[in-house]
C-alpha cells in the first residue's frame, strides 16, 4: 500500500511540477551538529570561543541547489560580510565551500576544488551513495520527507588513516528530483536536509518553481580541467611531500 501510493505521488508530482524542463531552486542554510558542540566541555575558553563564533558564521551562510530535470548545481551564495577576513568566517565558509555538480543525461558527477591556486572539477561516481531508505518521516516546509542513511569507508593516504563517513539525509518524493545539497544525492526524492559525518547540516528554508537564470548556472565552466579522484589524490601527495621538503 505504501510502494502504492509513493508511485501515486512520484506519478502526480512528475506531472504537476515537471512536466516541462523547467529550472527550480531550494535555498539551505547550514548549522553545526551538536555533538561537535559537546566535544567542547574540556576545551580551554579561547577554542571555544572560537567555534562559536564559527557557529556564528556558519548561520550567516546561504547555499542555493539550481535544478532542472537532469541537471543541477550546488554552492555557496556569495555576500559581502564585514567578517570575511576572519579566520572564523573562512574556517565556516570552507565547510560548505566549492561547487557541486550533477548531470544525469552525461553521467557526470564533479565537484570543483582549487590546488595551488588553480581549479579542478574532480569526478565523482554518479551513483556515489548507496542509501538504506527507512520508514522513519518529518514534514519539512510541508513536505512528506523519508530518513535514509549511508556509511562507508576511506583511506586517507595524507594522514594515513582509515576514514569512515555516516551521511543521512531527509528527500521528498513529492519532489521527484534525485539532487541535494553538497552531492548528498542519488534518491528518489529531493534532499531537504542533510548532514555529512556528523559535523554539519544543511536544512531548506526556500523552494522555489519555475524560477529564471542565467543559462551559464548549470554548466560547467569548460576552462577548469575535469580529473579523476585518483589523479586528485596522486596531486595532493605531491602538494604534501613538497611542503615537507621546503
Amino acid at each position: 500500500m505504501k510502494k502504492t501510493s509513493l508511485l501515486i505521488i512520484l506519478f502526480i508530482q512528475s506531472i504537476s511540477i515537471f512536466s516541462q524542463n523547467q529550472t527550480n531552486r531550494v535555498i539551505y542554510k547550514v548549522g553545526l551538529i551538536e555533538s561537535q558542540s559537546q566535544e567542547l566541555k574540556n576545551q580551554s575558553d579561547e577554542r571555544k570561543n572560537f567555534v562559536s563564533e564559527v557557529k556564528e558564521n556558519l548561520s550567516k551562510l546561504e547555499c542555493e541547489l539550481i535544478f532542472n530535470n537532469s541537471c543541477s548545481v550546488f554552492k555557496v551564495i556569495e555576500k559581502i560580510n564585514p567578517n570575511e577576513d576572519s579566520f572564523a568566517y573562512k574556517k565556516a565558509k570552507n565547510f560548505v565551500n566549492g561547487l557541486y555538480y550533477k548531470n544525469m543525461q552525461d553521467s557526470l558527477k564533479v565537484t570543483q576544488v582549487e590546488l595551488s591556486g588553480k581549479k579542478y572539477f574532480v569526478k565523482k561516481n554518479i551513483k556515489e551513495y548507496n542509501w538504506l531508505i527507512t520508514n522513519e518521516t518529518k514534514i519539512i516546509d510541508g513536505y512528506t520527507c523519508y530518513k535514509a542513511t549511508c556509511k562507508f569507508e576511506e583511506f586517507d593516504k595524507l594522514r594515513s588513516k582509515q576514514l569512515i563517513f555516516t551521511p543521512e539525509v531527509w528527500f521528498t518524493p513529492s519532489i521527484p528530483s534525485s539532487f541535494g545539497p553538497k552531492g548528498l544525492d542519488g534518491l528518489p526524492g529531493l534532499v531537504l536536509d542533510g548532514r555529512f559525518n556528523d559535523r554539519i547540516y544543511f536544512y531548506a528554508t526556500k523552494i522555489e518553481f519555475n524560477v529564471i537564470v542565467e543559462k551559464k548556472s548549470l554548466t560547467l565552466d569548460n576552462k577548469i580541467p575535469i580529473i579523476s579522484q585518483e589523479d586528485y589524490n596522486k596531486m595532493l601527495l605531491e602538494i604534501n611531500e613538497k611542503l615537507k621538503n621546503e
